[in-house]
């Protein structure tokens, strides 16, 4: 049975093309979860081998992509096999992550995303897109709320795939947490320990984040001094970084061998250019960790051509580029002046054609539309008249003599001007 997708190549000219399933290796996506009840980092997917043999997922990744986006950013690295109908969870710190499974990055966004699982080949064994997303296998699946989650339908014991993730999956409230056993090979965490003699380190701890890169710093900064990769520990103790090593480029040819260095727990550390021989690259590249086993535990997406001062940063879930660069802190998005001005051109268009789509529909329905009913006068406009009225009326008593008198003398001047007429026509 073909279990798995790949997502091509999106298109924005009008069309997405579809994601199609290309691997029968029988292992699929069977649960999500993208925010828990009262943690909305509390994140988990689970998958499940329907295959009568085990297979190897040394080398896979658990990717994640936007409703919208184009780029993949890895969640998770599986190491070791998945036994026969055997099932493995991989969990956010946030939700709980036990013995029993695989520790993964947080930020799948609750309206709408992908999930895809591709092996150390590059080959995409299954996706599932939810809520918003435009290139889920077939019509997207419903968006779960805080209290649900995504589960797979089965019959007689086995999952359905007709890769169609609408009607692939149902939505289940307040789910339990999936059981699954252990891997074949178990990984005690994504990071494994880094051992110095008889000293461990990060026993138990989940890997950092790389959070941020400035790869063009605005002058008078420098690039030799002044580009950083920023990294952050989601752990509550620190987390050393001795023998790790961070790579760069787009092939990530450039590497340097940490020492004496650790992120603060729940906190970050920059590390600049001027602190080490590596760089970043004006035109395009990413950045990745990698433990003391040669595992990537952390990874940026790709970016490309570096404007200067613009960040590249991890922001609500996927990878964008900023011009508030923010070492050591939270990240921040802000839009270059180019890209509020394409913003508000994009919106005045849309207006407008709007506008331009009522006016044609009401040309078009004349005949068929109710002419609507005068609207009652403003009682703003019905306060101001009756005022104007009491002042005449004031004014007209306020001056009944006077006006008396113009009427009279005005009375007498006609009397006097028809006497004078009958005068002359007797002459």
């Amino acid at each position: 049975m073909v279990v798995a997708a790949v997502l091509t190549t999106v298109l924005m000219v009008g069309f997405v093309s579809k994601a199609t399933a290309v691997s029968a290796s029988g292992v699929m996506f069977v649960e999500l979860q993208t925010a828990g009840a009262g943690d909305a980092g509390a994140e988990f997917v689970k998958i499940s081998n329907q295959s009568a043999s085990p297979v190897s997922v040394e080398g896979w990744k658990l990717q994640y992509r936007s409703a919208t986006g184009t780029s993949w950013t890895t969640k998770a690295t599986l190491v070791g096999e998945l036994s026969a109908q055997g099932n493995l969870m991989l969990a956010t710190s946030a939700y709980g992550a036990s013995s029993d499974s695989l520790v993964m990055q947080d930020g799948l966004a609750q309206a709408g995303g992908h999930v895809q699982l591709v092996d150390a080949t590059g080959m995409v064994h299954d996706i599932v897109g939810w809520g918003t997303a435009i290139a889920a296998e077939g019509t997207a699946a419903p968006a779960p709320e805080k209290e649900q989650s995504l589960i797979r339908n089965s019959s007689a014991g086995m999952y359905t795939d007709t890769d169609n993730n609408l009607a692939d999956f149902h939505l289940e409230v307040m789910p339990l947490p999936p059981p699954s056993p252990p891997p074949a090979s178990p990984p005690a965490a994504a990071s494994k320990p880094a051992v110095l003699g008889s000293t461990i380190f990060n026993q138990g701890l989940l890997p950092p984040h790389i959070t941020e890169l400035l790869p063009n710093p605005s002058s008078p900064q420098t690039d030799a001094n002044d580009e950083f990769i920023e990294l952050y520990n989601p752990n509550a103790e620190p987390f050393s970084l001795t023998k790790y090593k961070l790579q760069t480029g787009t092939t990530f040819s450039s590497s340097v061998t940490l020492a004496d260095r650790q992120i603060p727990a729940r906190g970050y550390l920059v590390i600049t250019s001027a602190d080490t021989s590596l760089s970043l690259s004006n035109t395009a590249g990413g950045a990745r960790l990698i433990d003391p086993e040669a595992k990537v535990i952390a990874e940026s997406a790709a970016y490309d051509e570096a404007a200067a001062g613009q960040a590249w940063a991890f922001i609500d879930g996927e990878w964008r580029w900023t011009t508030s660069p923010t070492p050591g802190a939270a990240n921040l998005l802000a839009l270059s002046d180019a890209e509020e001005e394409s913003s508000r051109t994009t919106g005045t268009s849309d207006n407008q054609s709007v506008k331009a789509a009522k006016s044609n529909k009401s040309s078009s329905n004349s005949s068929d539309v109710t002419e609507e009913p005068a609207k009652s006068p403003s009682i703003h406009l019905i306060i101001i008249a009756l005022v104007a009225s009491l002042a005449v009326g004031y004014a007209i008593y306020e001056y009944r003599h006077d006006l008396g008198n113009l009427i009279y003398r005005l009375r007498a001047y006609r009397e006097d001007r028809r006497s004078h007429r009958q005068t002359a026509a007797r002459r």
